[in-house]
């Protein structure tokens, strides 16, 4: 999942846990569990999604260190860059 993604989990359980607030204990204990669970739910996407945009931006630095690192070879070598060939 992509970081857009993340952020829209983030608002939609934003908006949950105001509802939250909204909702009074005493008098709809069910809808405030419900509400409750449903708060958990989105906090635990919420974990799942910015772990793997971490993941995927890790992977990006990854490729754009070793893009880096093949070019300052070519250069070393004296090879023509890739934008030359």
């Amino acid at each position: 999942m992509d970081i857009m993604g993340a952020l829209a989990i983030a608002s939609q359980t934003i908006k949950v846990a105001k509802d939250l607030r909204d909702i009074e204990r005493d008098v709809d204990s069910a809808s405030y569990k419900a509400k409750t669970a449903e708060l958990y739910t989105g906090l635990a996407d919420l974990k799942i999604a910015l772990s793997d945009a971490r993941e995927e931006l890790h992977e990006r630095d990854a490729m754009i260190e070793a893009s880096g690192r093949d070019r300052d070879l070519e250069v070393w070598r004296g090879l023509p860059s890739m934008s030359e060939r």
